[in-house]
């Protein structure tokens, strides 16, 4: 096997085979355990209705339900549920060769005349970029981010707040500060439950539901600091919230999920 079969395929490169087939192979190098990591799947289900709608406002909310794993070969199928003067309802079904893996609701919405502006969460103070302590292990798709710790609690580490704060960014330049770009950017954390755990344990996201805050956010200093806090945990299921930042203090991206935990 050569270096270049061996090479990380770029996130850039998985958008573009979805705009000239509406397909696209998921290579090992993006998938969590046995399926695709869901920040990916989440952001190619948005790429693909920008795709089919090229004049789409802005992306303002997505829910996402992760169906079943998906892996291989994956179809795209956006659909329009409802278009209004302002508001565009549109649905992206990702299916792999195990069927339905992901359905997307995405709500597109052009900005109106408002007396309104307020934003009341808190962004954190923590460390920059540059004095965070930079992370190398992870799942395979972890590669494709750069990733530090810029304060909050240690996955495994069994004590702690079921915090996490890190500063995160692509490794592909060409990714861009797009919706569907922080979408693959907002899922890079661990679940913030892990803090509870010694050991690994399984973990596997349900839904996600997402906002988006800005219509042209930019990184700080090259870096987004992303917040997850694990704020109910019991049954076996984690309910968390989690939080982008990019420069200045009003978010880029607000989020729940439903985690799956076992153990």
């Amino acid at each position: 096997m050569t270096d270049a079969t061996l090479a990380p395929t770029a996130y850039s490169t998985l958008v573009d085979a979805i705009v000239r087939t509406g397909e696209v192979e998921i290579p090992a190098d993006w998938l969590q355990g046995r399926t695709t990591y869901g920040g990916l799947s989440a952001a190619l289900c948005v790429e693909a209705a920008l795709h089919a709608w090229p004049g789409l406002p802005p992306l303002r909310s997505a829910m996402l339900t992760f169906v079943g794993p998906a892996a291989g070969q994956a179809r795209f199928t956006p659909q329009i549920l409802r278009q209004g003067k302002s508001v565009t309802v549109v649905n992206v079904d990702m299916e792999s060769q195990g069927g339905l893996a992901t359905r997307a609701t995405l709500c597109f919405g052009a900005a109106r005349m408002s007396m309104l502006d307020h934003t009341w969460i808190t962004k954190p103070q923590v460390a920059s970029p540059a004095q965070a302590t930079p992370l190398a292990a992870g799942p395979s798709f972890g590669q494709h981010f750069e990733r530090a710790i810029a304060g909050g609690s240690i996955p495994l580490s069994g004590e702690g707040d079921p915090e996490l704060l890190w500063w995160i960014r692509h490794r592909d330049r060409q990714a861009g500060s797009g919706a569907a770009s922080l979408l693959a950017l907002g899922d890079v954390l661990p679940p913030a439950a892990a803090v509870l755990y010694n050991a690994w344990s399984p973990i596997s996201s349900m839904t996600w539901m997402v906002e988006f805050t800005q219509e042209a956010p930019q990184p700080d200093d090259g870096f987004w600091l992303c917040q997850s806090r694990a704020e109910v945990t019991a049954g076996g299921y984690s309910a968390q919230a989690m939080t982008l930042w990019g420069a200045g203090d009003r978010p880029a991206l607000i989020g729940r999920q439903t985690v799956a935990v076992f153990g």
